[in-house]
């Protein structure tokens, strides 16, 4: 119990360290799935064995479109993701066993300039502090770089939780501009 109360404290100031959630091997995924148990069971994510991968190997592409277009961000053809993702800089795709059901990438220079893009959690799974999860595993791999992202509208007080705030000088160029200015991304 012990352990419990340190996490849910650790968890609840957002300064447990998700750099074990980075690497790969036999002990490291025990440990992930112990510390994801001790969430659980904290109430964060309730009774999933959740694990994440900051690769794109075995990456089902499109499970990928296809939860973007189920939220209602855009998608494109499965093979145009996987080329974005590979091209990332960081990369983080959440298994429920081995169901994606969460994802996220960052492009950085990695020395101070870093755009999150493409997070995305399954309808179903939304709610379970997955998103959060999502975020901070990103953003643990982008700590001396300035962050910026775009939100889908709606979503800012998600976002603002994490410490992100409204830009006054945000200026985009997208190739669908009438699109995201009918979606409400842009004036």
């Amino acid at each position: 119990m012990k352990s419990v109360t340190r996490l849910q404290h650790a968890v609840k100031k957002r300064q447990y360290n998700n750099a074990s959630l980075e690497t790969s091997g036999p002990t490291v995924c025990a440990r992930r799935t112990r510390i994801l148990s001790l969430i659980s069971n904290c109430g964060h994510i309730n009774e999933m064995k959740i694990t994440a991968k900051n690769d794109c190997v075995g990456v089902n592409w499109q499970a990928v479109s296809e939860t973007l277009k189920s939220v209602g961000m855009a998608y494109h053809e499965p093979e145009k993701h996987r080329k974005a993702f590979e091209a990332s800089h960081t990369k983080v795709f959440l298994y429920n066993a081995d169901k994606l059901v969460g994802f996220g990438r960052a492009l950085s220079d990695g020395a101070y300039q870093a755009a999150v893009y493409d997070c995305a959690v399954a309808v179903e799974y939304q709610g379970k502090g997955l998103g959060r999860m999502l975020m901070e595993n990103i953003l643990s791999r982008l700590q001396d770089c300035n962050v910026i992202l775009y939100a889908s509208p709606g979503k800012e007080g998600f976002y603002e939780k994490l410490d992100f705030r409204k830009m006054k000088t945000g200026m985009a160029k997208f190739t669908k501009s009438e699109s995201m200015q009918q979606r409400g991304f842009t004036e």
